[in-house]
């Protein structure tokens, strides 16, 4: 099976956080981590990214087969939310993805750099 550009944002039912998680998953459950019921939370919807590196944007878009489409508002707010810690998990993933074809961007910073854009 292939492997996709994929994202899921998740609400906390106690504290209502919310979280995104990007990943380049199978499934959009294979972002979904095994404590995370038993810890309050619930996936809300997904879709999928890629990143514009002329632009510097990092698209969001469409809706996952597993959960449907999350609303725009909380997928904003997920991005709000976005720490350090989150970011250099993305940047991670996205240095495995893109090295080979832009082995010149600086993936441990690409919060300064790039920009979301939700498409829906």
């Amino acid at each position: 099976m292939a492997r996709y550009k994929k994202f899921i944002i998740l609400e906390n039912w106690r504290t209502n956080k919310l979280d995104i998680r990007l990943g380049y998953p199978i499934y959009h459950s294979d972002l979904i981590e095994k404590t995370d019921d038993k810890d309050g939370w619930k996936c809300i919807g997904g879709g999928f990214w890629d990143m514009n590196f002329e632009t510097k944007e990092i698209y969001l878009y469409g809706s996952s087969s597993d959960f449907g489409t999350a609303p725009k508002q909380k997928i904003e707010k997920s991005l709000q939310s976005m720490d350090a810690h989150k970011w250099w998990q993305f940047g991670w993933v996205c240095e495995r993805i893109f090295e080979e074809e832009y082995p010149d961007v600086d993936y441990d910073h690409l919060e300064n750099e790039f920009k979301f854009v939700i498409n829906y």
